[in-house]
Order: C-alpha cells, then sequence, then structure tokens
C-alpha cells in the first residue's frame, strides 16, 4: 500500500495572507513556552501478572 504525505502550508493562517516576521516570532515564543511548561507524564506502576498454577 501506497502511503500519501500531505503538505501544509503554515504562512497561510484563516486565509488573512501570509504572517509577518513579529507575528512569526510571537507564534514560535508562545510554542516553545507551552513546551517549557508542561507537566512530564507520571509514570504509574503496574502489577506484573502472574500465572496461577
Amino acid at each position: 500500500m501506497k502511503t500519501t504525505k500531505i503538505r501544509l502550508d503554515v504562512d497561510q493562517i484563516g486565509g488573512n495572507g501570509s504572517l509577518t516576521p513579529s507575528d512569526e516570532k510571537m507564534i514560535s515564543h508562545y510554542i516553545r513556552d507551552q513546551k517549557q511548561n508542561q507537566t512530564p507524564a507520571k509514570k504509574v506502576a503496574t502489577l506484573a501478572k502472574t500465572k496461577n498454577p
């Protein structure tokens, strides 16, 4: 089976035209801040399954 890749034009948001350099910078800072503020996922301990004799 052949896979198809779709390329999105990220410079066009909502059809309002291209982003200005200041808009791009503002979005980049927002995304970076969101990534830094994420809390790491908690690891959950699981019980090992044992076979009953």
